[in-house]
């Protein structure tokens, strides 16, 4: 008969407690969520990583893109919503069983990576159009509207790097298409004296974004300048029969689309020479390129 000591027993009773706390702690740790993260999906149909990045919706659907630009404490304003539904396990292009997932329809208040009831403030002294502010990581940081509506369109930028800016990405499509106008006339650079953009239809820029197209065309070594047809008369640079010595090229309407843009205008050298312009540029390859750059009519 096997005789126990007392001080073993003690000792083997206390081994066991110490194990059975020590993986009550791991089974713990590997199932808490942080409260200000979304919950991991479940049946590994789908997660927050099939989202190309973190964003929360909020005012009337707009996406506001979770960067991980830090925000002071005494920026953060008032509170102006909070988390209402968890979506990092809704995925358009999942596939369960050979079914497909659901649909999904945005509704302000979801989010792919903060838990429902997590906060959503203001930035002091900015819109909250363009701009608010999460609590994510433990951290205050700027949620950005990934979103530019012009004349009431919407444009999706969401695909561009956590400081992108709207209305930069709307100059850089201007931009290039504007370029894409030259080659359409055979010959037009090599005669132009000088470059003039009228940009009494983009609205949606601010003087800075003009300044930085206006920048872009000094590679052709000619002098840039904002004018439409009457200022370029003013200045005495229209001669007789209407005819310029440089060009002038115009926006005259936008259109768009989710990742693509098309834009209408003309080339204007003299009352009888003249082109009409169409330049479609798209998001491909996580940048903006112009597709297509077609002369619509002559005169």
């Amino acid at each position: 008969m096997i005789k126990w000591n007392p001080i073993g027993i003690y000792l083997l009773v206390f081994l066991l407690i110490l194990s059975g706390c020590g993986q009550s702690r791991d089974v713990d740790h590997a199932t808490a969520v942080k409260s200000d993260q979304a919950p991991p999906s479940k049946d590994g149909v789908s997660s927050q990583a099939s989202w190309p990045y973190p964003f929360v919706h909020w005012g009337n659907g707009q996406t506001y893109r979770i960067t991980n630009t830090i925000v002071e404490n005494d920026e953060v304003g008032s509170e102006i919503g909070q988390v209402k539904r968890d979506i990092s396990s809704f995925d358009l292009i999942s596939i369960k069983d050979g079914v497909i997932e659901q649909p999904y329809v945005k509704q302000d208040g979801d989010s792919n990576a903060l838990a429902v009831g997590s906060k959503i403030y203001a930035f002091k002294d900015e819109d909250d159009r363009d701009v608010i502010v999460v609590n994510h990581n433990d951290k205050y940081v700027k949620a950005l509207n990934t979103v530019r509506c012009p004349e009431g369109q919407c444009i999706d930028i969401s695909g561009e790097t956590d400081d992108s800016d709207p209305e930069r990405e709307m100059g850089e499509i201007y931009q290039l298409a504007l370029d894409a106008y030259l080659p359409l006339w055979k010959g037009l650079i090599d005669d132009m004296k000088y470059i003039a953009i009228d940009m009494s239809n983009l609205t949606d820029l601010s003087d800075k974004n003009k300044k930085q197209i206006l920048e872009y065309f000094s590679k052709y070594n000619v002098d840039i300048m904002d004018s439409n047809l009457e200022q370029l008369e003013e200045k005495g640079l229209v001669k007789d029969a209407s005819s310029i010595d440089g060009v002038l090229l115009r926006v005259e309407s936008t259109e768009i689309m989710e990742n693509k843009v098309t834009i209408k205008g003309s080339v204007y050298k003299s009352a009888k020479g003249a082109i009409g312009t169409l330049v479609e540029v798209e998001f491909l390859n996580g940048k903006w390129q112009v597709t297509k750059a077609n002369d619509t009519w002559i005169s």
